[in-house]
């Protein structure tokens, strides 16, 4: 008898669902012979072959994959990680593995929002970065005139000098982009 896990009921063994419940039993995956596997490949690293598993999976393939370096912990003394598949599916596998193409780059148009930023954002931006702009040179003069000293002066003055920069330099993008999506916008 197999019993429910979410509500408790009893069930036949070859009951696929609860009857009180509908709750559906876990199913054992079919076991897999290690004696039948032959390696299909040996990869650099785990994630080059959970990749290339993952593929041959989504092919309907039973792939277990193994890397001798004490469980990730020296991986620089193993030799790769393998990927394992039945016998009577190597040909299939490698075909599959090695007809995969890399996927067609986007054209540049595909990748531009054909949307105009909206005027409030670069508005916003120039705010905020103008703000700041200000306050770094107003830094700037104070520590040129002497309001700090020494090596405080010294750090204030390039870290507004710095900042100023940062600041103008995104006031700037966000300009230019804003130029570069309004000659891009289709018309209508």
């Amino acid at each position: 008898m197999k019993k429910c896990s979410y509500c408790g009921r009893d069930n036949t063994d070859d009951a696929v669902n609860c009857h009180e419940c509908g709750t559906e039993f876990a199913t054992e995956p079919a076991a897999i012979n290690f004696d039948e596997l032959v390696s299909l490949g040996t990869y650099r690293n785990y994630e080059s072959a959970h990749i290339a598993a993952a593929l041959l999976e989504s092919h309907g393939f039973h792939c277990c994959l193994n890397a001798d370096d004490c469980g990730g912990m020296m991986p620089l003394f193993g030799s790769g990680v393998k990927l394992f598949v039945r016998a009577t599916e190597i040909e299939e596998a490698q075909r599959i593995l090695h007809s995969q193409e890399p996927a067609p780059r986007p054209k540049d148009d595909e990748l531009i929002v054909p949307d105009l930023p909206k005027p409030v954002i670069v508005a916003g931006i120039w705010v905020l970065y103008g703000t700041g702009l200000i306050l770094n040179i107003w830094d700037g003069i104070f520590c040129l005139s002497g309001g700090f000293v020494g090596v405080q002066g010294l750090v204030y003055f390039w870290l507004s000098m710095a900042l100023g920069s940062l600041c103008v330099y995104v006031m700037y993008r966000s300009f230019k982009n804003y130029q570069i999506q309004k000659q891009r916008k289709p018309t209508d």
